[in-house]
């Protein structure tokens, strides 16, 4: 897990410009968050594997499900959309306001 500092240790002179231009604007004076310092590259590569290993990976079977629910919803509410599409161009027809398709 990495640490992220968001506040750095300041010496009394350090902020003070940062301070006073804040305060005249009636912002805050907090420090701006500093960047963590960077990772060798192995570590992260260590650390990424590490973290994949704890993942538990759906089964075969779970993808498989999830795959079916969501083509039957894309199919479901392409319907639904095309039959509100449909219903408010007649209904736009019969008051007038479209003309009729030929």
């Amino acid at each position: 897990m990495a640490i992220v500092r968001t506040t750095k240790e300041e010496t009394p002179m350090e902020g003070a410009p940062r301070k006073k231009a804040a305060a005249a604007r009636g912002a805050s004076a907090r420090p701006l968050p500093q960047r963590a310092p960077a990772k060798p590259s192995g570590q992260f590569i260590a650390e990424t594997q590490a973290e994949l290993r704890r993942v538990v990976w759906p089964s075969r079977d779970d993808v498989q499900a999830g795959t079916i629910v969501t083509i039957m919803m894309l199919v479901f509410f392409a319907l639904y959309v095309s039959g509100l599409d449909l219903l408010v161009e007649r209904i736009f027809q019969a008051i007038g306001l479209l003309p009729l398709s030929k």
